[in-house]
């Protein structure tokens, strides 16, 4: 996993359908009954991506399902449930995409602590404007992939922070997505170094030497 410096929110264009060369979509918040539909988009957006792209079709569908209840139930921080959308076709309400955001508490990025609460953190944590959000899963499915759904997503996403308070949105995604990768950069997250990299374990096992004399 890598991880992104937090985006300004400044996104301002107001977007609830757009247009792709497949069609016109409805971004919309996410409802009760999507998770149950969400496990095959997410399976089919990450078929060519490790550790998914690894496992057979079942296997990768049932690892999905475990991602998003792993999300859905708060282990990833709280939901920001205004900031959790989908994307459906308009026509039939298929969905094809799905932005998912929860709630960092506040701190360093580059320390691992600052992505686990170390406590349950309030129910209210969000109403409070607690934490940093944290773009945990944004995922397209593979037919439509590159036309705008994600970045689509993404715009209604800040806005709803930003009604909310907030003025940041973090983010990570797995080391080897190329695609994530560069989504991540046209949005303008910039990178921060990764918790786990030797450079920085050096330079906080200096730090502490230092500290101690």
């Amino acid at each position: 996993m890598s991880s992104a410096r937090p985006l300004r929110l400044q996104r301002l264009r107001p977007l609830c359908l757009f247009l792709t060369g497949l069609g016109v979509f409805l971004v919309r918040p996410l409802a009760d009954d999507d998770w149950s539909r969400l496990p095959k988009v997410l399976s089919g957006a990450f078929h060519r991506v490790q550790p998914f792209a690894s496992l057979a079709d079942e296997a990768r569908l049932e690892a999905a399902q475990d991602c998003l209840r792993q999300t859905k139930e708060g282990g990833e921080g709280p939901l920001v449930a205004d900031a959790c959308l989908v994307a459906a076709v308009r026509s039939d309400s298929a969905l094809v995409g799905a932005l998912l955001t929860t709630l960092l508490p506040p701190g360093d990025l580059s320390d691992w602590d600052s992505w686990r609460w170390a406590d349950p953190p309030p129910p209210d944590a969000v109403a409070r404007r607690l934490g940093r959000p944290h773009l945990t899963w944004v995922f397209v499915g593979p037919w439509f992939a590159r036309q705008g759904v994600g970045m689509a997503l993404l715009d209604e996403a800040v806005r709803a922070l930003m009604r909310l308070g907030y003025s940041e949105l973090a983010s990570s995604f797995l080391l080897g997505n190329e695609s994530s990768t560069l989504w991540h950069w046209r949005a303008g997250f910039r990178c921060l170094p990764y918790p786990g990299s030797m450079r920085v374990v050096r330079e906080q096992i200096a730090q502490e030497a230092n500290a101690k004399r």
